[in-house]
């Protein structure tokens, strides 16, 4: 389960973004897991794919981790290349393609609850996990 983010680095940077993306795993330092949810599909990672922005992901990570090293734990969440230029932290590039039917807009479409949730159905509600 991924996105794929584009940004206009006018309006906000790649290490803004890095750090919000920190900021909204819940759990930085569990690998393959997030909440109840558990495989390698649920593994945490920020994928670049623009060469500027190794360097800009790398420093959200070292920051992150830094936090929670001071509680004896270490991020596990993957730092690595999509563009064909391996990183030291993974086995080769990746590919990102888009999710099957069924699976894009999964929450607007009302989820495993068959209820919509999304601003364009009126749905002001946070977020549902896992549903």
């Amino acid at each position: 389960e991924a996105c794929l983010v584009v940004y206009d680095p006018a309006v906000v940077t790649y290490a803004r973004l890095a750090a919000v993306m920190f900021d909204r795993i819940p759990d930085p330092t569990m690998v393959n897991r997030v909440g109840k949810d558990r495989g390698s599909q649920y593994r945490t990672g920020l994928f670049v794919h623009a060469e500027g922005e190794m360097g800009r992901a790398r420093r959200a990570y070292a920051v992150e981790n830094r936090m929670w090293k001071s509680s004896g734990r270490e991020v596990t969440t993957e730092v690595t290349s999509m563009t064909g230029t391996p990183t030291e932290m993974d086995d080769g590039p990746l590919l990102f393609w888009p999710a099957e039917e069924g699976h894009q807009r999964y929450l607007a479409k009302g989820g495993s609850y068959g209820r919509p949730q999304s601003d364009a159905v009126g749905c002001t509600d946070e977020v549902r996990c896992y549903g």
